[in-house]
């Protein structure tokens, strides 16, 4: 991959990968890390990203309803993701503001989920509860409840930090949304 040599260059790249990477099964930033803050602690998850919108400066992440990590919201809703490509050598760090889509948004949704991964929202005790057994005794419907555990998280971004490891020379910068503008204004930093 070329090296970053403009502002410009950097948030097309990054654009062009965030809207590719849901639908390429093995795209090296389809699965990212998030973080938030629940209570005192800082937690952070894998999670799947299902959607990126360009204009909308929007990525989406399904979750069960009952997870820790959407607790907070709406009071809490500040999230940071973390991508990296180790082919490219290109880190993305986005800092966003979340919110929690409605039951039937989240409902037109779910008819698009196979049915197969249906039975990731169950479980008939919430995420991360500890129990005794494995498994969980399973409800007499497999898939009982698990529509109303489907919750869909939508993301805003505010703010990209970009780190490109090189050979030539790093290259690291950093974006804010203005709103004033409806544009990203950036600037190159140390790497």
């Amino acid at each position: 991959m070329e090296v970053f040599g403009h502002l410009e260059q950097i948030t097309a790249f990054v654009w062009d990968q965030l809207v590719k990477a849901p639908h390429q099964k093995r795209h090296p930033w389809r699965i990212a890390t998030i973080a938030n803050v629940v209570g005192q602690r800082v937690l952070q998850r894998s999670v799947v990203l299902r959607k990126a919108i360009t204009n909308d400066r929007m990525l989406r992440f399904y979750t069960d309803v009952r997870s820790a990590k959407i607790q907070p919201l709406p009071e809490n809703d500040r999230f940071s993701w973390l991508f990296y490509d180790p082919r490219r050598q290109v880190q993305l760090r986005l800092q966003t503001t979340a919110r929690l889509l409605d039951s039937e948004q989240a409902a037109e949704l779910w008819e698009e989920i196979p049915a197969f991964a249906r039975k990731d929202y169950a479980s008939i005790a919430p995420p991360g509860t500890i129990r005794e057994e494995l498994p969980l005794a399973a409800a007499a419907d497999p898939l009982a409840g698990a529509r109303q555990n489907f919750g869909v998280v939508d993301c805003i971004i505010e703010q990209m930090e970009v780190l490109q490891l090189h050979r030539e020379g790093h290259r690291r910068a950093e974006f804010q949304w203005m709103s004033e503008t409806q544009s990203w204004a950036g600037h190159w930093l140390v790497p």
